[in-house]
């Protein structure tokens, strides 16, 4: 039976590169014993890095870790297990270097566009429908500008149409009403001519006067109303007027100086009674008064059934 040393059952680390190699114990001396020598055991192979079965495992003294090797942490020597793997029991050595981190994954970047709407995922595109909107927003812009300048432009033309028949019913209306405004004028210039003779129906409903140039009769009332004129801003059959050529007309009576029955200080001619001033007569009747120039024959007859010329 031979005895054998614990620290000679305490095999070397096979990895060369450990740092608890330089550590591991030397053999020691064989003691001296009494007539037997004493004679080394070797231990049964085992396998690289592994302890042997029921082995104690020495305390080992921590030790700074040992700087990194300068081969790429890739390749390992051929028959050597990795350097970095501690044998079994014993504390792990403490890093030494930081691993590289794996490399940023970064989103790809999304342009103004393409943000995310209220219910969609970020980076989803604009739908097509809205970049289209967005492409015809211009065109209904300008189709709107187009719109307003037609319409004005109808509008114009329609103001235009609407404006034209006017001004030629006012050019028009100097030789078409001529025969009305005239006696308004004639009236005037009656007015400011001096009266020869005033006078008026026994029923005052019919005043006349005369003047050098002409005989005029107004009437009170009518028994129908005469039909309105669009060029007279007032009524025409209330007054009836001959000059000095034998002309009856039958001027515009305006709004305001509508004829009213005679005054009490107005003379009467009664029926059958005429009057004769310069070159006019006039001569009242029930039927009504009439006015004649006695140098062209032409006259007027008034009364509430109208006016009549002969």
């Amino acid at each position: 039976m031979q005895r054998v040393s614990a620290m000679r059952r305490m095999p070397r680390s096979a990895d060369p590169a450990s740092p608890f190699a330089a550590a591991a114990p030397l053999s020691a001396r064989p003691l001296p014993g009494r007539g037997i020598p004493l004679q080394q055991a070797v231990p049964p192979p085992t396998a690289p890095g592994a302890a042997p079965a029921g082995a104690p495992q020495p305390t080992q003294p921590a030790l700074p870790p040992p700087p990194p090797p300068a081969t790429p942490a890739s390749y390992t020597p051929q028959g050597y297990p990795l350097s970095g793997a501690p044998a079994p029991g014993a504390y792990a050595p403490q890093a030494t270097s930081t691993p590289p981190a794996a490399p940023a994954q970064y989103l790809p970047a999304t342009s103004p566009e393409q943000y995310a709407r209220p219910g969609e995922a970020p980076g989803t595109p604009a739908p097509r429908d809205a970049r289209r909107r967005r492409r015809v927003s211009p065109g209904w812009i300008a189709f709107g500008v187009v719109a307003v300048v037609l319409v004005g432009a109808v509008t114009a033309v329609a103001w235009n149409l609407l404006s034209a028949p006017v001004q030629r019913l006012e050019s028009d209306s100097p030789a078409t009403a001529q025969p009305l405004e005239t006696p308004s004028d004639a009236a005037s210039e009656d007015a400011a001519a001096p009266v020869l003779d005033a006078f008026a129906s026994p029923t005052g409903n019919i005043s006349c006067e005369i003047t050098q140039d002409a005989a005029t009769c107004s009437i009170a009332q009518l028994n129908q109303q005469p039909a309105p004129v669009d060029t007279c801003d007032g009524t025409v059959g209330y007054r009836v007027t001959i000059d000095a050529a034998g002309k009856v007309t039958i001027p515009c009576v305006p709004a305001g100086r509508q004829p009213q029955p005679a005054s009490a200080d107005l003379r009467t001619l009664d029926y059958g009674q005429s009057v004769t001033r310069g070159q006019f007569t006039c001569t009242s009747e029930q039927s009504g008064m009439q006015c004649r120039d006695d140098t062209t024959g032409m006259g007027f007859s008034l009364a509430r059934a109208g006016i009549g010329t002969y």
